[in-house]
């Protein structure tokens, strides 16, 4: 809480006092900052697919991994038991 409020309020002093500035975006600018968002977005699915199972045992919806087993593709769990889907 504390990084997003420091955040903001560094925002509103880079933004806030800025006059009018009689510039010109090109669309190479305008570009450049949509690339830099969809890479942000594409950064953090990532970092969520990457850390999914960690997110969903910190909000309490799924058990630790001590007390539901993991399978692989093939169906087998960590301790090599062959599970079938029968």
């Amino acid at each position: 809480m504390m990084f997003i409020s420091c955040f903001l309020v560094l925002v509103c002093l880079v933004f806030l006092p800025a006059g009018v500035a009689h510039a010109y975006m090109d669309p190479g600018t305008i570009s450049t900052l949509l690339h830099s968002v969809l890479a942000s977005l594409v950064a953090l699915g990532i970092a969520l697919k990457l850390y999914w199972h960690r997110v969903l045992k910190f909000l309490g919806l799924r058990k630790h991994s001590g007390e539901a087993k993991s399978r692989d593709a093939q169906g087998y769990t960590r301790d090599g038991q062959h599970e079938s889907s029968d």
